[in-house]
């Protein structure tokens, strides 16, 4: 069921409900039990509300940014106020093509790799993407055995370099000060060494680096005063056919889960627009016998409603009602914003993170937005 968010604060019935945490769409047997002076009005008000105008009026939450609109679109499901995958902090020729064909216009720009020259600029653009009512961010951390490209970072050993890891613990720093409320952070592992999809057979130097890098991080990423989960491999869910990745993918959620449990991670992400990767994840992860994490992170583009009902219509198929984090999408978009406005669901969706490009896939096509600011769309219905 879908639960109260950004009602009318001067309600003081509907204020009942959100410190209890009941359903605004509970029974009405219930509400009658509970409220019942007031059930009737308020039941017909919410009906009202949806079959008419489909909004109702609201107010910002407490701590963050108000509603620009004032109004809470129904029935969008997101809960929480999002923001973005923070990963670059400049970008050049945001207009595509590029003048040289296939150039990568973030490579040199990586706000953890590049975090001790543009420490300033990087707490600027975190204060800016706050202010303009981003309260969650999600953190990349790409990394390649034997590179060192200004994103990507070298983890030959199992480890970042100490400038690293130190540009890591004082970005995570700022992301607390700055006052956002959680973070996730990503494992980026790149290139054919580090990348379980390119393998022929298994790497077993391979899969060390990676786990012992998420091994030595985690301290950093647990201390820092924040809310988190890990993410432990960007869209690690796998298709059937890919044998390697799927190995990796089993042996990595036993290693994770002996040594740490599950609570703080969401395993793997998930590309939405394929429903055997969410299926063939889900045996893998139900085959170790720790089971399946508590919440999903799906990542959605084009065909964003579409590719969400196949997903969400498989899952609720197999009795699956966990709720989802949207942990990419097109950035600032409103059409995607308002399709998921549209959607009839009772799917969950805690937040939504925007990934820093646009629907247009200006310069190489994976990011020409920096830094990503602007996040009004999402803050227009139920963010």
């Amino acid at each position: 069921m879908q639960r109260c968010k950004n009602w009318n604060e001067s309600s003081g019935f509907l204020n009942t409900i959100r410190r209890k945490g009941l359903p605004v769409s509970v029974p009405g047997a219930l509400l009658a039990t509970q409220f019942r002076h007031c059930a009737v009005a308020v039941v017909s008000l919410i009906v009202l509300a949806w079959a008419v105008v489909g909004c109702v009026p609201r107010q910002g939450d407490a701590g963050s940014a108000p509603a620009t609109d004032g109004i809470y679109c129904l029935p969008v499901v997101a809960r929480l106020a999002g923001g973005s995958n923070y990963a670059w902090f400049d970008v050049d020729c945001p207009a595509q093509p590029c003048p040289q064909s296939g150039q990568n216009c973030r490579e040199p720009y990586g706000v953890i790799a590049s975090y001790h020259t543009h420490a300033d600029l990087i707490r600027q653009q975190l204060e800016a993407m706050y202010a303009g009512g981003q309260r969650r961010l999600r953190i990349p951390i790409y990394h390649m055995h034997g590179h060192n490209t200004g994103t990507v970072m070298d983890s030959q050993g199992g480890d970042l370099s100490p400038q690293h890891r130190q540009n890591l613990q004082q970005l995570l720093d700022d992301i607390r000060e700055v006052g956002f409320e959680e973070i996730i952070v990503g494992f980026f592992p790149i290139g054919a060494y580090n990348t379980a999809f390119e393998w022929q057979v298994w790497n077993e130097q391979a899969y060390q680096e990676n786990w012992q890098l998420i091994v030595n991080l985690r301290p950093i990423i647990a201390e820092a005063g924040v809310p988190y989960l890990i993410d432990l491999m960007n869209e690690g869910a796998p298709l059937a056919h890919q044998v390697m990745l799927c190995e990796y993918v089993r042996r990595l959620w036993r290693d994770y889960n002996a040594a740490f449990g599950k609570e703080d991670t969401l395993g793997f992400s998930i590309i939405g627009s394929d429903v055997v990767r969410y299926t063939t994840l889900v045996d893998i992860l139900d085959e170790t016998g720790y089971g399946r994490p508590q919440v999903y992170a799906v990542h959605l583009y084009e065909h964003f409603a579409s590719d969400f009902e196949r997903l969400d219509e498989t899952m609720r198929a197999s009795g699956d009602e966990r709720p989802w984090i949207i942990g990419e999408v097109f950035y600032n978009d409103a059409e995607v914003a308002q399709s998921l406005a549209d959607l009839s669901t009772t799917r969950v969706v805690q937040y939504v993170l925007q990934w820093p490009v646009t629907a247009n896939r200006g310069c190489d096509g994976h990011c020409d937005v920096a830094p990503p600011v602007a996040f009004g769309q999402w803050l227009q219905c139920g963010q």
